[in-house]
């Protein structure tokens, strides 16, 4: 979570960012609860937009080597 934060850009950062790094960091320390992180995190991924909503399946796309250079689903 530390790293995915530190590397979030700065232009799309919100209030909720610095709780969410707080939290990481508090988590690292043994402050806090890992569940109390990852609700700060959550808090700020929604607010971010970023969050993907739970009702809609994740589906990857991955290229393969093939003849014509197709994609896998």
């Amino acid at each position: 979570m530390h790293e995915f934060l530190t590397e979030f850009p700065p232009s799309r950062r919100r209030l909720s960012y610095g709780a969410a790094v707080k939290a990481c960091e508090a988590a690292r320390a043994r402050e806090i609860s890992a569940e109390a992180a990852r609700d700060a995190l959550i808090t700020f991924a929604v607010t971010a937009g970023i969050l993907w909503p739970s009702d809609q399946p994740i589906v990857s796309v991955k290229p393969v080597a093939r003849g014509y250079g197709g994609f896998a689903a």
